[in-house]
Protein backbone atom coordinates (compact mmCIF):
# COMPACT_ATOMS: atom_id res chain seq x y z
CA UNK A 1 0.00 0.00 0.00
CA UNK A 2 0.99 3.99 -0.11
CA UNK A 3 0.14 6.62 1.47
CA UNK A 4 -1.67 9.78 0.28
CA UNK A 5 0.59 13.03 0.29
CA UNK A 6 -1.65 14.64 2.70
CA UNK A 7 -2.03 11.57 5.22
CA UNK A 8 0.62 11.83 8.77
CA UNK A 9 2.25 9.46 10.64
CA UNK A 10 -0.73 8.40 12.47
CA UNK A 11 -2.44 6.63 9.17
CA UNK A 12 0.65 5.07 8.54
CA UNK A 13 0.72 3.00 11.98
CA UNK A 14 -2.63 2.62 11.53
CA UNK A 15 -2.14 0.60 8.56
CA UNK A 16 0.85 -1.61 10.07
CA UNK A 17 -2.10 -1.87 13.58
CA UNK A 18 -4.59 -3.06 10.60
CA UNK A 19 -2.57 -4.64 8.24
CA UNK A 20 -0.21 -7.55 10.32
CA UNK A 21 1.47 -8.42 7.16
CA UNK A 22 2.35 -4.74 7.05
CA UNK A 23 3.09 -3.71 10.26
CA UNK A 24 7.17 -4.09 10.17
CA UNK A 25 7.12 -2.25 6.58
CA UNK A 26 5.34 0.60 8.24
CA UNK A 27 7.50 0.44 11.13
CA UNK A 28 10.50 0.83 9.86
CA UNK A 29 8.74 3.84 7.75
CA UNK A 30 8.19 5.35 10.66
CA UNK A 31 11.14 5.49 12.12
CA UNK A 32 12.76 6.62 9.01
CA UNK A 33 10.43 9.60 8.81
CA UNK A 34 11.28 10.46 12.55
CA UNK A 35 14.54 10.16 12.11
CA UNK A 36 14.41 13.12 9.75
CA UNK A 37 11.78 15.12 11.61
CA UNK A 38 13.43 18.58 12.23
CA UNK A 39 10.51 20.76 13.70
CA UNK A 40 9.69 18.53 16.84
CA UNK A 41 11.81 16.66 18.61
CA UNK A 42 11.42 12.56 18.62
CA UNK A 43 11.78 10.44 21.67
CA UNK A 44 12.79 6.78 21.00
CA UNK A 45 12.60 4.51 23.94
CA UNK A 46 12.94 1.06 24.60
CA UNK A 47 12.81 -1.01 28.12
CA UNK A 48 15.00 -3.91 28.92
CA UNK A 49 17.18 -3.04 25.54
CA UNK A 50 19.97 -5.42 26.62
CA UNK A 51 17.91 -8.13 24.99
CA UNK A 52 18.53 -6.65 21.52
CA UNK A 53 21.64 -8.13 22.16
CA UNK A 54 20.69 -11.35 23.70
CA UNK A 55 19.94 -15.18 22.85
CA UNK A 56 16.19 -15.79 22.36
CA UNK A 57 14.08 -18.59 23.54
CA UNK A 58 14.04 -19.44 19.75
CA UNK A 59 16.07 -21.45 17.28
CA UNK A 60 16.34 -22.19 13.77
CA UNK A 61 15.33 -25.48 11.76
CA UNK A 62 18.54 -27.17 12.13
CA UNK A 63 17.55 -26.75 16.27
CA UNK A 64 20.01 -23.93 16.88
CA UNK A 65 19.18 -20.83 19.24
CA UNK A 66 18.29 -17.08 17.43
CA UNK A 67 19.72 -14.30 18.66
CA UNK A 68 17.39 -11.15 18.71
CA UNK A 69 19.53 -9.47 15.99
CA UNK A 70 17.95 -12.23 13.57
CA UNK A 71 14.13 -10.83 14.30
CA UNK A 72 13.18 -7.82 12.12
CA UNK A 73 11.22 -5.70 15.35
CA UNK A 74 15.02 -5.91 17.09
CA UNK A 75 16.66 -5.30 13.99
CA UNK A 76 14.25 -1.92 13.26
CA UNK A 77 15.58 -0.81 16.50
CA UNK A 78 19.23 -1.79 16.94
CA UNK A 79 21.12 0.36 14.54
CA UNK A 80 19.63 3.74 16.85
CA UNK A 81 21.36 2.05 19.73
CA UNK A 82 24.85 0.67 17.70
CA UNK A 83 25.53 4.11 16.36
CA UNK A 84 24.63 3.43 12.79
CA UNK A 85 21.43 5.35 12.87
CA UNK A 86 20.15 8.68 14.70
CA UNK A 87 17.61 11.28 15.27
CA UNK A 88 17.95 14.53 13.17
CA UNK A 89 16.42 15.95 16.04
CA UNK A 90 15.57 13.88 19.79
CA UNK A 91 16.21 11.38 22.49
CA UNK A 92 17.08 7.61 21.72
CA UNK A 93 17.16 6.37 25.26
CA UNK A 94 17.59 2.78 26.57
CA UNK A 95 16.45 1.13 29.89
CA UNK A 96 17.60 -1.78 31.86
CA UNK A 97 18.62 -3.13 35.16
CA UNK A 98 22.27 -4.21 36.24
CA UNK A 99 20.35 -6.66 38.55
CA UNK A 100 19.15 -8.71 35.32
CA UNK A 101 22.07 -11.06 34.94
CA UNK A 102 19.89 -13.33 32.65
CA UNK A 103 19.56 -10.20 29.76
CA UNK A 104 23.36 -9.72 30.17
CA UNK A 105 25.45 -11.57 27.19
CA UNK A 106 29.46 -11.35 26.75
CA UNK A 107 29.47 -8.88 24.26
CA UNK A 108 27.24 -6.28 26.25
CA UNK A 109 29.29 -6.96 29.27
CA UNK A 110 32.38 -5.50 27.49
CA UNK A 111 30.84 -3.10 26.37
CA UNK A 112 29.52 -1.99 29.71
CA UNK A 113 33.06 -2.93 31.68
CA UNK A 114 32.91 -2.25 34.20
CA UNK A 115 29.03 -2.39 34.55
CA UNK A 116 27.75 1.26 35.58
CA UNK A 117 26.53 1.62 39.19
CA UNK A 118 25.05 4.20 41.18
CA UNK A 119 26.09 6.06 43.73
CA UNK A 120 25.29 4.39 47.38
CA UNK A 121 22.88 6.97 49.46
CA UNK A 122 24.08 4.68 52.73
CA UNK A 123 27.42 6.31 53.31
CA UNK A 124 28.83 2.76 55.31
CA UNK A 125 28.90 0.90 52.37
CA UNK A 126 29.96 3.58 50.00
CA UNK A 127 33.11 3.85 51.56
CA UNK A 128 33.36 0.30 51.46
CA UNK A 129 35.83 -1.03 49.10
CA UNK A 130 34.34 -4.41 48.47
CA UNK A 131 31.58 -2.79 46.98
CA UNK A 132 31.24 -1.72 43.04
CA UNK A 133 31.83 1.88 42.56
CA UNK A 134 30.31 3.85 39.54
CA UNK A 135 31.80 4.27 36.66
CA UNK A 136 32.49 7.69 35.10
CA UNK A 137 34.26 6.63 31.63
CA UNK A 138 30.77 5.54 29.78
CA UNK A 139 29.60 7.27 26.17
CA UNK A 140 26.38 7.33 28.19
CA UNK A 141 24.45 8.69 31.16
CA UNK A 142 23.38 6.81 34.07
CA UNK A 143 20.63 8.02 35.57
CA UNK A 144 19.01 7.09 38.89
CA UNK A 145 14.94 6.58 38.86
CA UNK A 146 13.36 6.94 42.31
CA UNK A 147 10.64 4.02 43.76
CA UNK A 148 7.43 5.13 43.03
CA UNK A 149 5.30 7.73 45.41
CA UNK A 150 1.89 6.21 46.71
CA UNK A 151 -0.23 7.87 43.74
CA UNK A 152 2.18 6.86 41.35
CA UNK A 153 2.03 2.77 42.70
CA UNK A 154 -2.20 3.80 42.20
CA UNK A 155 -1.66 4.69 38.83
CA UNK A 156 0.55 2.13 37.59
CA UNK A 157 -2.22 -0.05 39.57
CA UNK A 158 -4.92 1.63 37.80
CA UNK A 159 -3.30 1.27 34.49
CA UNK A 160 -2.50 -2.70 35.38
CA UNK A 161 -6.50 -3.07 35.70
CA UNK A 162 -7.40 -0.80 32.80
CA UNK A 163 -5.50 -3.34 30.77
CA UNK A 164 -6.77 -6.63 32.34
CA UNK A 165 -3.24 -7.28 34.00
CA UNK A 166 -4.55 -7.07 37.24
CA UNK A 167 -8.83 -8.36 37.18
CA UNK A 168 -9.07 -7.31 40.91
CA UNK A 169 -11.05 -4.50 41.76
CA UNK A 170 -8.60 -1.77 43.54
CA UNK A 171 -8.63 -1.04 46.77
CA UNK A 172 -6.44 1.62 49.02
CA UNK A 173 -5.53 -2.13 51.05
CA UNK A 174 -4.31 -3.49 47.62
CA UNK A 175 -2.21 -1.05 46.09
CA UNK A 176 -0.65 -0.27 49.10
CA UNK A 177 0.00 -3.47 50.01
CA UNK A 178 1.92 -4.33 46.27
CA UNK A 179 3.32 -1.12 46.81
CA UNK A 180 5.14 -1.65 50.06
CA UNK A 181 6.08 -5.35 49.25
CA UNK A 182 7.12 -3.79 46.21
CA UNK A 183 9.42 -1.07 48.16
CA UNK A 184 7.98 1.56 45.35
CA UNK A 185 10.10 -1.02 42.88
CA UNK A 186 7.86 -0.97 39.55
CA UNK A 187 9.50 -4.10 38.66
CA UNK A 188 8.68 -5.73 41.72
CA UNK A 189 4.98 -4.48 41.60
CA UNK A 190 4.75 -5.95 38.16
CA UNK A 191 6.27 -9.40 39.44
CA UNK A 192 3.36 -9.15 42.06
CA UNK A 193 0.65 -8.82 40.26
CA UNK A 194 1.84 -11.23 37.47
CA UNK A 195 3.21 -13.86 39.97
CA UNK A 196 0.14 -16.48 39.28
CA UNK A 197 -0.47 -16.04 35.90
Amino acid sequence: RSLGAEMTLADLADVGLQTPSLAHDALDQLLAIASTQTEVPVFIALDEVNTLWCNTSYRDQEDKILPANRFRLVRSFLPFFEGQASLAKGWVVGATSYMEVRFMPKDLKTRLNPPPAIPLANPLLAQDPNVGKPSVELPFDVAKVDRLSSAEAWGLMNFYQKTSVVTTPLTDGLVAKKWVYANGNPRQMFAGVTTYF
